[in-house]
């Protein structure tokens, strides 16, 4: 899965980027340093983050539409537009 995936990007040593599942914290040499936004559900099972979570991948958002050569959103709009998607909750 997920790890495979990551340690086979390190292996190879193209740029990649790590995310934490519930508790799991990656180890260096992985880029372990990255912040990356975490999600939640609730106990109706919808997805919810935290307003610096989100502003995290609001951000990750503007990085890859750089990286991609694509015409990016405002951090606000992109902000905006997510909690249309999920619950940002303030934690």
């Amino acid at each position: 899965g997920a790890l495979t995936e990551v340690g086979a990007a390190w292996i190879t040593q193209v740029e990649h980027k790590v995310f934490n599942i519930s508790d799991f914290r990656p180890e260096h040499p992985l880029d372990d340093e990255s912040q990356w936004h975490t999600s939640f559900r609730d106990d109706n099972g919808e997805l919810f983050v935290s307003k610096l979570s989100a502003d995290i991948f609001s951000q990750k958002i503007e990085y890859i539409c750089d990286k991609l050569g694509y015409a990016k959103k405002s951090r606000a709009d992109n902000y905006n537009h997510l909690a249309t998607l999920v619950k940002i909750v303030t934690k």
